[in-house]
């Protein structure tokens, strides 16, 4: 009886060996492509603040302005 669940342990310990090794490069891939999105996403959200800011450029000119002389 223990040589049988021996068989069924060592066997489980195959199949999950030979799945890390056909899925983990595959995630690696995926993790590549998934940050390589992130960095343009985080650049495009970069510098939709740097346009906004450019935007306001003369509201806070005036806000400024009325701190500086209050």
């Amino acid at each position: 009886m223990t040589w049988i669940m021996a068989i069924a342990i060592a066997a489980l310990v195959l199949v999950v060996i030979s799945l890390f090794t056909v899925v983990l490069p595959k995630f690696q891939k995926i993790q590549k492509l998934v940050d390589s999105l992130n960095l343009v996403t985080r650049e495009f959200l970069t510098g939709i603040r740097v346009i906004r800011a450019f935007d306001r450029q003369k509201l806070e000119e005036t806000n400024l302005m009325t701190s500086i002389t209050t």
